[in-house]
């Protein structure tokens, strides 16, 4: 009740529209109740408060302007002598109330009320100024509903009475007790208004109007348009005031009682707790995934309904079902049903004088709620693949496989993009539907369907040869990748030059290795009598690892190349073309080179010819091949290197110098070259080794004992004279006791004397014994021609040294290197287990590796060169291959990880391969949620994730969409014919996978409410699009998806050729992972390569023909990577598995030029800015994994 007082003490709904529509119409009152959510208004009062009451002085008159409103203006009614009234919004606010002359043409005065608060009536204290207040409204106000209740005495209705108001409190006693004829009476105190609106069964119900408004007292009468039979009784306003609004009349004459009506509107609901609500502008919808067999709600106004019925409507408007509702307050319809998609109920409620009509739209996404229909969801009456129940939903005709006739079945047109199955020539471009071709393969539309290839695909059967290539070229069979079935597709035996119609056994093939930037060789292989396999393994492609990439090798002109086919074969024919210029120089000769692995040498081929600029040559294996020039190639192997079958090292020497200074040394070494030689010998020993000094004649005398001051050795070497005979035994005997004084304790010492005379001296064989006995390795020299050679020769190899003869002095230089050369060669000052020779080979650039490329930075000082906890010699080893000496590695000794995987030498089991576990091998060009088609380095997002982006014009300009726009069609609809769409996806597909679908339906529907109000444009007309922003777009996953993706066999062809052509070059490359390496922006990534050399793509592809419901879903994806993870290798074999990650954007753009309902919803749900980014794409995305193993060739 206190709510009641309150609204009519401040607010009056609509209360100039109901009186307006109450006087010309019979419109059921109860659209006037259920008005209150619209717009409110408020009586304002102007009072005249002044002592002298001179307001309405002159008759003048009231204007009342609303400031907060856009200075709307309303005159005032004069309610009594000093008061004045009128309704306004009850927004009005900020007030001014003016007082004019009677013919409201001249303002006299003013007054500014300002602000009002929550008052409603101001008083003017004086001219221009007063105060606000709250007053109570005088008298009935328009708008205020007064109710008469006749269910308690109906005779009231009989004789066709009608109910009339009168807005006086006068009775029949007034006219002496008579009925009143209405023409003849006071119109004072009857001026009756007929009551024309039944709100309920024997209730009647009437709207005050403006002309009504003040009156104080009122009550209702039976009678004619001629007479007033009987009254009510009476209700005044303090009556309504105190919250009573109907008369409920009990007998003839002023017989009743006083009392609250609440009116309770005629009104259907349906209980919609299992559906899902959407707010929309066009009107407000549902969707419902459950299985439902029944529909129930609530009726109110239940007295007032005489018979409520419903129908069914697909959006066609074709009648579904049909039926009664029973008139309860809680209603229930059983065996329901709906059509998949769109579905609106309609309820009529008839009532006694009405009919009032609601509806619902539903959306249903099971397709089990049509069971009740009656309509069959298998039936395929003329066998296009499509159901009955669907093609009459859009407008195809069930009967006919080809309902435009333009010799095209529904079912292709349906999803093919550009045609339409309700059109023959959909484009209006003057060629028939059926004569265009839709795939661009050459081949018109009709002529794909008599052969059965498809229209989207321009190589249906996946060989590589387009279908027109097939069909009017080569005569194969477009349906079957290899036509005369000897192993070999179609498009490979037309690459290789056989015939694709004749069985082969075996084949013959040439290849030419890719061009690259700066290329100045290029590689070719002949070979016959290739198996099928073989000859789509045959390749040539650039070395990218290992020893053939080093810059360094002499003589290179590019770079290395690897031969390669599967299996065995007898001999090939290998060609390198070279740059004509290159012949120009002289010092150029090309040969060819064959890089033995295991022997790590570089190998030059036999039987090489040169025609022109191309070598050639037979080789009956395969392996890494590289054009040199031999000139320069050979040069750096001029070296003359020992290398003796002796693996005695020592960590220090020893040396003793024996020099003859008999007198005829005077003539033959006149310039004393033999003490030189001796001091440059002494300059070359380490800081570890020691040498001593004996000079001898008749006799013989230390100079110096062991030491290793080399200062102190040359000065006792300047010492040696030119006098006496020639003892060889005393100059021997005095050495040989130096090696066995008592402080002499020297340990893995290699231990030398240096014996130099030109005499015939004496000698005696048992000190030769003596010293070999002891490891005393003696070097004899004979100078002179007077020297006992038997003797110095027996001497020397008798203790392991050597003999040289000089013929004069200077030849000592060169006899003197060659020694401390060899003494170098047994000793390993540190310990790393390369002697000390070799290093210094190495340092000096003399050894080389075996491409002829040096390795320095070697220290026969340091044990560990690279410090990293390997020695030298556990790193390298020296090898003679042919007369070629050289270093083989096992990790390179200068460079901590040889391989730079990451791992140092010491711990990685292969220090020359690239192991890691996980990589990168192929990325498409095409990136995730990227535009297509861009370099690497631009992220615009894609065209088909952009969402919100369309304005109602724009849409218009897109040809597929006019008629379907927002606006034209409600957002119901579309998603009518969105979901249906969706259904036909999954008609042949399992339980599960058509589940999936109208998950991802959902996920579109529902997925993602997070970017209301956002706007991602692709970049229209020249401007720039938005960089794309992952954080807004969902990736969505779904295990049957992927199932399903996984066992498609275009899935599976894709997987074979990716997992074949990786596993055949991990076995070519040693199991190098590291050669498979995707560096974005490269441009000779290996898969990425491979991949783009078929003529056809071969990545993954569901069309109509193959999987519809991936067809639908996917079609093609966007992209993928592929990532080796787990790999192992242990040199011999490998294994690893390869991660697939497809991803595609569920979403369309302008380029999805299919024209049928469904696609074109889905577009503008998408794009239309009217939804505001409601509807926004994702990113679908597919993972999974293969394992693969092989074995390094």
């Amino acid at each position: 009740m206190g709510n009641y007082l309150r609204k009519l003490q401040g607010k009056r709904i609509l209360a100039g529209i109901l009186a307006a529509i109450m006087i010309l119409t019979s419109v059921n009152l109860s659209q006037f109740v259920s008005a209150e959510a619209a717009t409110e208004f408020v009586t304002l009062y102007f009072v005249d408060n002044t002592a002298e009451q001179w307001v309405k002085n002159d008759n003048a008159k009231i204007k009342a302007i609303d400031n907060s409103n856009g200075h709307d203006s309303y005159w005032m009614t004069q309610i009594d002598d000093t008061t004045w009234s009128v309704k306004v919004p009850e927004s009005a606010y900020n007030i001014t109330f003016n007082r004019y002359s009677s013919d409201k043409a001249t303002q006299w005065n003013s007054w500014s009320a300002g602000g009002r608060d929550e008052n409603n009536a101001y008083y003017a204290d004086g001219s221009e100024y007063g105060h606000w207040e709250v007053k109570e409204e005088l008298g009935f106000q328009e708008g205020d509903i007064i109710y008469l209740d006749l269910t308690e005495f109906t005779e009231w209705e009989k004789d066709n009475a009608s109910i009339y108001i009168n807005f006086t409190n006068a009775t029949k006693s007034e006219n002496n007790g008579e009925t009143i004829s209405i023409a003849d009476a006071d119109k004072k105190l009857y001026n009756p208004k007929e009551v024309e609106s039944t709100i309920g069964k024997h209730v009647y119900g009437y709207a005050v109007t403006k002309e009504d408004e003040g009156a104080t007292e009122l009550r209702f009468w039976r009678g004619n348009n001629k007479k007033l039979w009987n009254c009510s009784l009476g209700l005044s306003y303090n009556d309504f005031l105190n919250g009573l609004n109907c008369i409920k009349v009990t007998g003839w004459d002023d017989i009743g009682s006083r009392m609250y009506y609440e009116y309770e509107e005629v009104k259907i609901s349906m209980d919609t707790s299992n559906m899902q609500f959407v707010e929309s502008e066009e009107g407000d919808f549902y969707f419902i995934d459950d299985e439902i067999d029944s529909l129930s709600g609530t009726l109110t106004g239940v007295s007032s309904v005489e018979e409520v019925k419903y129908s069914i409507y697909d959006i066609n408007g074709e009648i579904l079902k049909h039926g009664n509702v029973n008139v309860k307050n809680e209603w229930h319809i059983d065996n329901i049903g709906l059509i998949i998609g769109y579905n609106l109920i309609k309820f009529n409620i008839k009532t006694k004088n009405d009919v009032i009509e609601c509806q619902y739209i539903i959306n249903n996404t099971n397709i089990n709620n049509m069971k009740n229909l009656g309509i069959s969801t298998d039936i395929d009456t003329d066998n296009d693949n499509l159901p009955d129940f669907y093609e009459e939903l859009v407008k195809l005709n069930p009967n006919s496989k080809d309902t435009d006739g333009d010799g095209l079945d529904d079912f292709t047109e349906l999803f093919l993009s550009g045609v339409s199955a309700l059109s023959k020539d959909t484009d209006e471009d003057g060629i028939l539907d059926g004569d265009e071709d839709s795939d661009e393969d050459g081949l018109t539309n009709l002529e794909e369907v008599a052969l059965g290839t498809s229209l989207s695909e321009k190589d249906t059967d996946q060989d590589g040869l387009t279908d027109y290539e097939e069909v009017r070229v080569h005569y194969t069979d477009p349906l079957k990748k290899d036509t005369d079935g000897d192993g070999l597709n179609d498009g490979w035996e037309i690459k290789v030059g056989s015939d694709p119609l004749k069985f082969n056994n075996d084949f013959r093939r040439e290849v030419t290795a890719d061009s690259f930037e700066g290329q100045r060789t290029i590689p070719t292989v002949s070979i016959s009598g290739l198996s099928a396999e073989q000859v789509t393994s045959l390749e040539i492609s650039k070395v990218k690892q290992g020893m053939l990439t080093d810059d360094r090798i002499p003589g290179l002109l590019d770079c290395g190349y690897e031969f390669y086919v599967s299996g065995k074969f007898d001999k090939a024919e290998i060609k390198f073309e070279f740059d004509k210029k290159l012949l120009d120089n002289p010092d150029f000769y090309p040969a060819i080179y064959y890089f033995n692995e295991e022997q790590q040498i570089l190998e030059e081929i036999s039987g090489q010819h040169i025609t022109g600029n191309v070598v050639s040559a037979t080789v009956t294996h395969f392996s890494k091949y590289i054009l040199l020039n031999k000139i320069e190639y050979d040069m750096v192997w001029d070296y003359n290197l020992l290398y003796i079958e002796d693996n005695n090292t020592y960590s220090k020497l020893d040396v003793v110098f024996v020099i003859d200074s008999s007198g005829s040394m005077s003539w033959n070494d006149p310039s004393d070259v033999r003490i030189n030689v001796t001091k440059n010998f002494i300059d070359k020993l380490s800081e570890n080794d020691r040498g001593a000094i004996i000079d001898f004649d008749s006799t013989g005398r230390i100079l110096s004992g062991f030491t290793s001051d080399k200062e102190v050795l040359k000065n006792n070497a300047q010492k040696i004279d030119c006098s006496g005979g020639t003892n060889l035994s005393s100059g021997i005997s005095l050495a040989i006791n130096l090696f066995r004084l008592e402080n002499y304790t020297e340990r893995n010492t290699l231990k030398y004397v240096i014996m130099l005379t030109d005499g015939d001296g004496s000698y005696s064989t048992s000190y030769t014994v003596s010293a070999a006995g002891e490891s005393i390795v003696i070097y004899t020299i004979g100078l002179g021609s007077d020297v006992s050679t038997s003797v110095l020769m027996n001497m020397a190899s008798g203790t392991g040294g050597n003999y040289y003869h000089a013929n004069n002095a200077n030849q000592l230089y060169p006899i003197f290197d060659a020694i401390a050369d060899q003494s170098d060669y047994y000793k390993d000052t540190d310990g790393d287990g390369v002697n000390d020779y070799f290093e210094k080979a190495m340092t000096s650039g003399q050894l080389l590796l075996g491409t002829g490329v040096p390795l320095g930075g070697m220290n026969y000082l340091d044990a560990d060169s690279d410090n990293d906890n390997l020695t030298d010699g556990q790193e390298i080893t020296v090898s003679k291959f042919g007369d070629r000496v050289y270093v083989k590695l096992f990790s390179n000794p200068t460079i901590k990880d040889t391989d730079g995987d990451g791992m140092q030498d010491d711990i990685d089991p292969r220090p020359l391969v690239y192991d890691i576990q996980e990589l990168l091998v192929h990325q498409t060009r095409d990136r995730e949620g990227i535009k297509k088609q861009v370099d690497i380095d631009d992220n615009t997002v894609a065209d088909d994730l952009t969402f919100n982006d369309y304005s109602y014009w724009e849409l218009l300009k897109c040809k597929p969409f006019p008629n379907i726009v927002a606006g034209v069609t409600p957002e119901a609809m579309m998603w009518g014919e969105m979901i249906p769409l969706f259904y036909v996806g999954g008609f042949f597909a399992d339980s599960d996978m058509q589940d999936a679908l109208y998950d991802m339906v959902d996920t579109f529907r529902n997925g993602n409410r997070n970017n209301i109000g956002k706007v991602v444009k692709a970049g229209k007309d020249g401007e720039t699009g938005d960089t794309f922003d992952d954080s807004l777009y969902i990736k969505y996953k779904n295990s049957v998806l992927t199932d399903e993706v996984f066992n498609d066999n275009s899935t599976k062809s894709y997987v074979d050729i990716a997992k074949n052509f990786i596993v055949d070059e991990l076995s070519k490359n040693n199991g190098d992972l590291s050669v498979l390496e995707y560096v974005a922006g490269r441009s000779d990534n290996l898969v990425d390569d491979y991949m783009n050399k078929i003529k056809i793509s071969p990545y993954p592809k569901y069309t109509e023909k193959t999987n519809l419901a991936l067809a639908i879903a996917i079609h093609q994806f966007q992209g993928h990577t592929i990532t080796v993870t787990d790999y192992k290798c242990d040199g011999k074999e490998f294994s690893g598995k390869l991660q697939f990650h497809f991803y595609d954007h569920f979403g369309l753009d302008e380029t999805d030029e299919i024209i049928y309902p469904g696609f074109c919803d889905w577009f503008v749900l998408q794009h239309y800015d009217r939804f505001n980014g409601k509807y926004v794409p994702f990113i679908t995305t597919v993972d999974f994994s293969v394992d693969f193993s092989g074995t390094i060739y």
